[in-house]
């Protein structure tokens, strides 16, 4: 069993799958480590941390794809990813699905956004057609073998009406898409709507830049199936690596913060260390 189809047994319990978001290879060893059930790797920290541009399409689907491959391989829990607006037109779409899936993704999301596409969360969001994209989303779903489609819609930015996004989650789901993704929403009552209306799961993104940050228990309480969080580590480690590196230039010591580090042999472990250096046995 492939862990495409391992989420999508999940998918089938009871409660919320909690998929933090990861930019690199160490990120989502944590998140294995720590008994999270997936992992999601994020577009714009992978942009950032990979290329150091914003998220505003310059990525490839090619680099996508060898990132993700990577992430996807040196853990055994199933990785979710962003594919942004499936890189162009259709025969992009399908040529993304698979290569998505041959480096062992278990799902990815597709969004309406236009070109450039840009992190939902800038100005400027441009949007398709709501008919266009759910052809994107349909030829996704018949493009893959066990992978699962997720359909994210970004117009909530662009036209500012819940009615709209519905329209365009529902089309996403009669198209086949396995889970519905409404990016930016702005109220639990707002949530709870998508949720009665839509006939699809929703995955819901933890976004710390407005007002609106609920907990995993109140997303689970209004029906959202899979919560990400595509910039908290991000943020926090940017932050961090600021403050230490800031003191550190104007003291030269780190005493501060080795407090907070993780022990030496610790990260070894988690790198899989012990693992690869007892290869020698099969020598023997």
């Amino acid at each position: 069993m492939n862990n495409a189809i391992r989420l999508k047994e999940r998918l089938k319990q009871p409660g919320t799958i909690v998929a933090p978001g990861v930019y690199d290879c160490v990120g989502a060893k944590i998140v294995e480590k720590l008994g999270f059930q997936a992992v999601y790797m994020t577009g714009n920290g992978s942009v950032a941390s990979k290329i150091g541009y914003p998220d505003i399409g310059l990525a490839s689907a090619n680099q996508m794809v060898e990132w993700a491959g990577n992430i996807a391989n040196c853990v055994a829990i199933p990785l979710i990813c962003d594919a942004d607006n499936g890189y162009g037109d259709l025969n992009n779409v399908r040529y993304t699905v698979r290569q998505f899936e041959t480096a062992g993704v278990a799902a990815i999301h597709i969004e309406d956004q236009g070109f450039p596409k840009k992190c939902g969360a800038m100005e400027g969001i441009k949007v398709i057609p709501a008919e266009e994209a759910a052809e994107k989303i349909r030829i996704a779903v018949k493009s893959r073998e066990n992978m699962i489609i997720i359909g994210r819609s970004d117009s909530l930015a662009v036209y500012h009406d819940t009615k709209e996004m519905i329209r365009r989650l529902r089309l996403f789901a009669d198209a086949g898409a396995d889970i519905v993704y409404p990016e930016m929403i702005e109220s639990i009552d707002q949530l709870k709507e998508i949720t009665r209306q839509v006939d699809a799961p929703v995955m819901f993104d933890i976004l710390e830049c407005n007002d609106f940050n609920p907990t995993v228990k109140e997303l689970e309480n209004t029906g959202v199936k899979i919560v990400i969080n595509c910039l908290t580590l991000m943020m926090s480690n940017c932050a961090l690596m600021t403050r230490l590196l800031k003191e550190y230039k104007e003291t030269g010591d780190t005493g501060s913060f080795r407090a907070n580090m993780m022990e030496l042999h610790e990260y070894e472990r988690l790198m899989g260390l012990e693992a690869e250096q007892s290869i020698r046995t099969l020598l023997k």
